[in-house]
């Protein structure tokens, strides 16, 4: 989403902007195809050039200065200037190494702090927090809550079109994680849709 953002805010600021994505679309580990599709074409209709399934194979430069990329597809890009992002992993495997669980530990840093403050006083850890985060984009709030690993289906309400729409992720028809795309009120009714079954009525 930083790569996104940053991309949004230089269009903003009236800067030529490509994205080289290396995956089918922007986003695709976390939100799939459809939806990282949405944004692959959000980037498009403000004028973004938008490159998918394509690394960056070398930088051309005078040593001091970025003159172009030479990409995978065997095009050059021309750019001043270059931001990567190559998002976050954390690595839990010590945990099954040392006999300890790794399901359900916190790996931001302020889930960290709360449950060793807890641990310390002799308490049980609250409950972790479900990831969430927001962005704004074109003028346009998106907000995504929960986990989407694992989920065996999307149901869309809304017009992805015009930019309002909600994307409920499911598991075993249970709602794992969601987005909103223009529909900031919507954020605490998709809180509380979390792991309960698909609702009746659509989040608006």
């Amino acid at each position: 989403f930083i790569g996104q953002e940053v991309a949004a805010t230089a269009r903003g600021l009236g800067a030529d902007v490509s994205v080289v994505e290396a995956a089918p679309a922007p986003l695709y580990g976390l939100l799939g195809a459809e939806l990282g599709g949405w944004f692959a074409q959000l980037q498009r209709e403000e004028g973004v050039d938008v490159r998918l399934g394509t690394r960056i194979e070398r930088f051309h430069g005078d040593g001091r200065t970025l003159r172009a990329l030479a990409l995978s597809d065997g095009t050059e890009l021309r750019c001043d200037a270059l931001l990567t992002g190559v998002g976050v992993r954390p690595d839990t495997r010590w945990l099954a190494d040392a006999g300890l669980p790794s399901d359900g530990i916190p790996v931001d840093a302020t889930a960290q702090g709360v449950a060793a403050a807890h641990g310390m006083l002799g308490l049980a850890p609250p409950a972790h927090p479900r990831p969430s985060f927001w962005s704004d984009q074109y003028g346009i709030r998106i907000q995504f809550a929960g986990d989407p690993r694992g989920a065996d289906a999307v149901e869309l309400d809304g017009d992805p079109a015009a930019r309002d729409f909600a994307a409920l992720y499911l598991r075993d028809g249970v709602v794992r994680a969601g987005l909103l795309v223009g529909r900031q009120r919507a954020l605490p009714e998709l809180r509380a849709q979390l792991d309960q079954p698909m609702p009746d009525r659509r989040i608006a």
